[in-house]
């Protein structure tokens, strides 16, 4: 499995006192959309520190 390690850069700092952006059920439908429109194999899983890594077919990306 081959693993991202590029950040993900804005043009916007958001404030770390806001609420969450996207919820739970938000990544699921952003998830799905890319699952149904690609037919790609699409997961998340989580890390013990608290990170978070999206799958989708063997491509790892990786956030925290």
């Amino acid at each position: 499995m081959k693993r991202l390690k590029r950040p993900i850069k804005s043009n916007i700092q958001i404030p770390s006192n806001r609420e969450d952006i996207f919820s739970t059920e938000d990544i699921s439908d952003i998830l799905n959309l890319i699952r149904e429109k690609t037919g790609c194999d699409v997961h998340i899983e989580t890390t013990e520190d608290g990170g978070c890594s999206i799958i989708i077919d063997r491509e790892v990306y990786s956030f925290s």
